[in-house]
Order: structure tokens, then C-alpha cells, then sequence
């Protein structure tokens, strides 16, 4: 039996309202509908038929048999309400037995057939630059060959679409920086036009920052440089919100004017804002996703870098694309090559070096073994204990530990806060972070952000003066487009250097600093500790992971991936063995059919 399902009253009305205008009196109608919305609220793009068939499910009055698929099937095409793909119906039934609502079935169908067609599209080479393409890759690349790296900016020659992955420190960045010089360098006439983006403002100014930096090593013309975007936008303010909200003055009518753009951090990419996002772009425009396939998918439904990286099919290529390559330049051996790869297979690679983290480094020891589900040597690892970076902290008591931690992590920020150093404050504010993997539990971000504060107060590092003192730091919650501050924004709330009170400054990933009057912010969190999914798209130099005392199906090799990864410096972990085994072994599996028409 399934375990016991709760129903949201949305998704309760969402069932009625479907039976009362269909007329159908069946239970398994209304359970189905009302289990498509629950799915759909839980991130899920669609409903298997196939794997609740046959089963009991567990209902606060009672469990409930469903019958077999062919019955399922039967009483859902036989219902007005139910359409087969391509028709206008509220619920669309696929020939693979999964059940979308309508939007989120013509969502994913619309993405597919955009990554399927873009995957096929590729550059003419003229002789000239074919010729002169090997002497500008050396220009850019290593001596020691890095054969990943190398092979992606070989895509990007040819490719309209590529896709790059890779954990933390793999060159990402530097890779694409190097991939807009060259483009650049091939093409000065005229000068492309060339966006960054990234999901969140906090990814759009760690974009922003790295290329920023790695572009000033780059060995070429200025003139190339000045092209290399030095500006980054969220997707949102990249598409331009109208005032009705509820559209973008970029679309499939009116395309972005743009040649190239880049997007970052894109495994928090959710399905609807994708399918916007590519309907946006002319069909000229070259494309390049660069993100994680491993990390937590989006807050929102669909998982959709997963579902175009296609587990197996990476760094796998069709023997035309690597003939092409070789007419350019000799690449190193170790290119698979496969008569099975699809358009979409010479549009992805991912890269491996890692130049951030040592080979023998705890966290990407424990990080690899997180990803490969290696629970076992994952507490190996972290009960011998052999690493500076990485601790686990088990046997103490939580609270005494904890004081020492936040005493340590946030100490110098909130005394940059008093001082008013407005940049110095949100560097240091980076410097240390507590993770969480639930927001409402004992040890969630809720409970433990009232604890730091106040432990705070306790060791006087935040004087309050009612709800705000300098140094609040404030995490947005909601998108707000007449501030212009959207979900998943950090703020710091600082007194405001003209003497005019307190004031909530937030960083743009322009590079100027915004400041808001503080009745005027939209829904928002204290952001001491977050969770885990809420710091995607950032990077801090240590962070303490908190894990809650009791299994939850939250808890995925995802997250704790995710989680390690966010760490430059140090990681230590707060966590019973067995929820931190349980976790590992745990994969987080989204509903969806995007993989198969992709990858079928």
C-alpha cells in the first residue's frame, strides 16, 4: 500500500470540479485528478499510470484499490474532460500512459520539439577559419590537455545548442568565457549580441562576477573583451515582466534580439519558465546551457537538465561530428563514439577536471561518493576522519556546538553591519552558511533561525531594536515585479549611510547595490540558515549541514550533494548515520516524459 496521501483542498476542488462538469460518479476518477494536482504541486510533470494500477492506496477514510492499467485507461478516455495529445482537453492521456494537465503537457511537449530541432542545427565552417582554428584553441587551452574542455568549445563551433555539465569546479566558467573569445574572434562583423543569464539574481551575479575575472586572463584583443558580456540577468528580467505580470515582453511574436546567450546554474530551470525562455529566442540564436545534471532539480515542476543530459547518453558522439572535429584539430583519444547517438548526443559534454578541489580532498571524495549512491564508503570516509575539509560532527551536543559555530561564522559580518561597510558586509556574509534540509521541523530553518538570533543577542553581536537591527539578513520568498526583487534574492538590512533609518540592500547582478524602504519588501525569510535548495545558484566558503533527526523522503543524494557542493573551503555535517545512509540511497526520481521524447 502506498503510504498515506494528503490532499490539498485545491487539489480536492480540482477533482470535484472535473467530475461535476463531466458527469462521472467514479472514485477512481476523482482520486486520479486530485492525484495529478497533488503530483503537480510536488514537482512531478505528469502521473504514471502504470505504477499506481493495481494498487491500494491509502486515504485518511480508508485504503482504496485502483484497478488494472486497461481499466484506468478506459474510464479516462471515456471521460469529456479527457483528451488524447494534441487535443484541448484539462487532462492530456499519452500513449505511454501518463496523465499531464493540459499546460504542463503542452509545455513539455513544446521544449522537446524546440531541443529536438535546435539539437540538428549546426554552423557551416568556412575553410579560412578551419584553417586557423587549431592555433586559436591552443591559444586558449591549457598545455596539459584537458580533453573535456577542450571537445566543448569544439561544440560550440559547430553546435547551436550545447549543453555543459559538471559539479563544482570543473571550469564551467572558464570554459564558456573562452568559447565567447573565440566565437568572438571568429566573427567581429558584426558584433554578436550576447546575454548571460542565470534562474536567480544570486546565480546572475556569480555568473556576472566569474566571467568578469576569467575574461581579464584571457590572451586576447581588447576589442574581444569589451564584446564578453560584463552584465548578467535573471530569466525574468532577461524576457522583460510586463505590468500585467502574467506575461513577458519577450516571446514567440516578439523575439529576444540576441545571437548568443548563455545560461547558468540551469538544473533550477523549471519546466514552464524553460518552455517560455526557448519560445523567447529567435531561431538564429545560438544557445549554451551550463549547469549541474546531479544537483537538486528546481523548486518548481520538472527536472528538466536531468531529463536533456539523459543519464546514460553523456559524452557519447556520432562519427560525423568527431570527423568534424578532426578536420579542425586532433583531439585526444578517449571520445566515445557510437552509432546510436542522436542530434542531441554531439550537443552534450561533461567536464571532469576538477581545478577548484584536489583529486584526494574530502569534500570531492564524499561529494563522488554521494553522486554514485555509495552510502557505505560516504561513512567510511567520514568516520576515518582523514580530511581538513570536510567533518563529521556526531556525539556532541547540538546547541553548545552550535553557538560556537554561528559565534565563529557570523561574528566579523555582523560587525561589518555596525560599521556600515556595505560591500565588506555582504562578502562576509558569503564567507559561512547553515544548511538545512527542511523548512518546519526541530531541526529546520525556521526553528534554527530563531536559534542563531538568538544566540546572537546572547553574545551581542545584533543589538535589536524591535523586529530589524543592522545585519538582518533577509532571503525574498516571492516574486515581487514592481520592486523587482524576485524569489530567492538576498538582502542585509543596514542603516542607510545618510542617516534616513534602516534600510535593506540588495546586491544586482549589474553590480550596484539597491536599497528598499522596509515596508515595502515583499515576503521574506531571515536567511542565517537555509535550505539547501534555496542555495542553489551560490557558493560559500564553509557551510554546516543540519540534517533532521527523522527520515523524511525530502531527504535525497541530491540534496546532499547539492549541500557539499555549495562549500568552497570546509564542510561539517550534523546528522544521524542512519538518515545520512537513508538519504544517499535515496534518488530523487521526477514524473516526467521529456527524457523519453528526447531520448526516444
Amino acid at each position: 500500500m502506498m503510504p498515506l496521501l494528503e490532499f490539498s483542498p485545491i487539489d480536492c476542488y480540482f477533482g470535484r470540479f472535473l467530475k461535476e462538469v463531466s458527469g462521472e460518479e467514479r472514485k477512481e476518477f476523482l482520486l486520479i485528478c486530485s492525484l495529478v494536482s497533488r503530483l503537480t504541486r510536488d514537482g512531478h510533470i505528469c502521473l504514471d499510470l502504470e505504477e499506481i494500477a493495481n494498487t491500494s492506496l491509502s486515504l485518511p477514510d480508508g485504503p482504496f484499490r485502483l484497478p488494472s492499467l486497461d481499466k484506468l485507461r478506459d474510464i479516462l478516455l471515456r471521460n469529456s474532460t479527457v483528451g488524447l495529445p494534441g487535443e484541448f482537453k484539462p487532462l492530456i492521456l499519452d500513449g505511454n500512459n501518463r496523465l499531464y494537465l493540459y499546460r504542463y503537457w503542452w509545455y513539455e511537449d513544446r521544449l522537446a520539439r524546440y531541443l529536438a530541432e535546435k539539437s540538428k542545427e549546426e554552423e557551416e565552417i568556412s575553410p579560412i577559419l578551419r584553417g586557423s582554428w587549431e592555433t586559436r584553441l591552443r591559444k586558449y587551452l591549457p598545455p596539459e590537455r584537458d580533453l573535456w574542455q577542450e571537445l566543448a568549445v569544439c561544440l560550440a563551433l559547430f553546435k547551436k545548442l550545447i549543453v555543459i555539465s559538471g559539479s563544482p569546479g570543473t571550469g564551467k566558467t572558464t570554459t564558456i568565457a573562452k568559447i565567447l573569445a573565440l566565437l568572438i574572434e571568429m566573427k567581429p562583423n558584426p558584433t554578436p549580441s550576447i546575454f548571460l543569464a542565470a534562474p536567480t539574481g544570486k546565480a546572475a551575479i556569480r555568473i556576472k562576477e566569474a566571467i568578469r575575472k576569467v575574461k581579464e586572463a584571457l590572451p586576447c584583443p581588447e576589442e574581444v573583451k569589451k564584446v564578453i558580456p560584463d552584465e548578467a540577468y535573471t530569466i525574468h528580467r532577461l524576457l522583460g515582466v510586463t505590468r500585467n505580470l502574467t506575461s513577458f515582453r519577450y516571446h514567440e511574436g516578439n523575439p529576444l534580439p540576441a545571437d548568443l546567450v548563455v545560461v547558468d546554474e540551469a538544473s533550477m530551470l523549471d519546466l514552464p519558465l524553460f518552455a517560455k525562455f526557448v519560445a523567447a529566442l529567435p531561431k538564429k540564436v545560438r544557445l549554451v546551457l551550463l549547469g549541474d545534471k546531479d544537483q537538486l532539480t528546481s523548486v518548481q515542476p520538472g527536472a528538466v537538465l536531468g531529463d536533456i543530459c539523459g543519464g546514460e547518453n553523456i559524452d557519447i558522439f556520432s562519427a560525423s561530428l568527431v570527423h568534424k572535429i578532426a578536420t579542425v584539430t586532433a583531439l585526444p583519444m578517449g571520445i566515445e563514439v557510437s552509432s546510436k547517438a542522436l542530434a542531441l548526443n554531439d550537443c552534450l559534454v561533461e567536464l571532469k577536471r576538477n581545478y577548484r578541489f584536489d583529486k584526494e580532498s574530502g569534500i570531492a571524495q564524499v561529494a563522488r561518493a554521494v553522486r554514485e549512491g555509495n552510502a557505505e564508503l560516504v561513512l567510511s570516509l567520514l568516520v576515518e576522519g582523514n580530511f581538513s575539509d570536510i567533518r563529521w560532527i556526531k556525539g556532541e551536543t547540538f546547541i553548545p556546538y552550535l553557538r560556537s559555530k554561528i559565534r565563529e561564522g557570523y561574528g566579523a559580518y555582523l560587525n561589518a553591519a555596525r560599521r556600515g561597510e556595505i560591500e565588506k558586509v555582504f562578502e562576509l556574509f558569503d564567507s559561512f552558511r547553515v544548511l538545512c534540509a527542511l523548512r518546519r521541523s526541530i531541526w529546520g530553518v525556521e526553528w534554527l533561525n530563531r536559534i542563531i538570533e538568538g544566540i546572537l543577542k546572547e553574545e551581542g553581536l545584533i543589538t535589536s531594536r524591535g523586529t530589524w537591527y543592522e545585519g538582518k539578513p533577509l532571503l525574498i520568498t516571492r516574486n515581487d515585479y514592481r520592486t523587482g526583487l524576485f524569489n530567492g534574492d538576498v538582502g542585509i538590512v543596514l542603516a542607510h549611510p545618510n542617516g534616513e533609518g534602516m534600510r535593506a540592500f540588495f546586491r544586482e547582478p549589474k553590480g550596484s547595490i539597491r536599497h528598499f524602504f522596509l515596508p515595502h519588501l515583499p515576503p521574506y525569510e531571515v536567511a542565517y540558515a537555509m535550505t539547501v535548495h534555496k542555495s542553489q545558484g551560490s557558493e560559500f566558503d564553509r557551510v554546516l549541514i543540519v540534517l533532521p533527526e527523522e527520515d523524511n523522503p525530502l531527504l535525497t543524494r541530491e540534496l546532499i550533494y547539492t549541500a557539499l557542493t555549495r562549500a568552497k573551503v570546509g564542510v561539517e555535517i550534523w546528522a544521524r548515520a542512519t538518515i545520512l545512509r537513508n538519504s544517499i540511497l535515496r534518488q530523487e526520481r521526477r514524473k516526467s516524459g521529456l527524457r523519453d521524447k528526447l531520448w526516444k
